[in-house]
Formats: structure tokens, C-alpha cells, sequence
């Protein structure tokens, strides 16, 4: 099981105080269900990525989005996180990646 969650589960982030919850709750979950499924041969990952070319910093309208902190030419493609969870589908059974943390270079977390 691969559950999607963001560098924003691993510490707040100014303005996104529910989106952030969200994510650590996701990471939250990600750690319960990898406890409850060991017995069963069943592997839980979470992976945490950063800015992705995602809606969610583009102002539609002068609505919705928010400000993306850095340079958003920079961010990560979709097709990054694909490749990530690609790899982790590719590991050997008994392999556990509990987190995969990646951001674009212009980003620290």
C-alpha cells in the first residue's frame, strides 16, 4: 500500500495549517495500518514529495491556489511522484520504505 502524503505532514507550513493536518494525519494513518498489517506480509509506505506543478499553486480567476514560496518554474512534475511510487512497486517483497521524502532542489525540508 502506498498512501500519497507531503513534506507538509512532516512540519507546518504558514497558511496551510488544515491542508498540513491532513498530511500528518495521512502519515498518522500510514504508520497504523503498516502496524496492523505486518502480521499479514501487507507493506505500508507514505511518500512525502513537495512542490508538484499541481493546481494548488495557480490563482484561477484570483481564486483558490496559494502562492508557491519559491521559484514555481522549479517545481516537480506529475510524472516524478509516478516514478517514485513506480520504484517503490518495484522493490522486493520483504523491502519496506516507510517514507520517501523528495522536493525540487529549490525547496529544504
Amino acid at each position: 500500500i502506498i498512501n500519497v502524503a507531503s513534506v507538509a505532514g512532516l512540519h507546518g507550513m504558514p497558511g496551510q495549517a488544515v491542508y498540513c493536518a491532513s498530511k500528518h494525519a495521512m502519515l498518522g494513518f500510514s504508520d497504523s495500518l503498516t502496524q496492523e498489517l505486518l502480521p499479514h506480509g501487507i507493506a505500508v509506505s507514505a511518500i512525502c514529495p513537495g512542490g508538484i506543478d499541481t493546481p494548488l499553486w495557480h490563482h484561477q480567476g484570483g481564486q483558490g491556489g496559494v502562492p508557491y514560496p519559491g521559484d514555481l518554474s522549479k517545481v516537480m512534475q506529475p510524472l516524478e511522484v509516478v516514478e517514485q511510487i513506480e520504484f517503490l512497486l518495484s522493490r522486493p517483497i520483504g523491502s519496506v520504505y516507510r517514507r520517501v521524502v523528495f522536493f525540487p532542489g529549490n525547496e529544504w525540508h
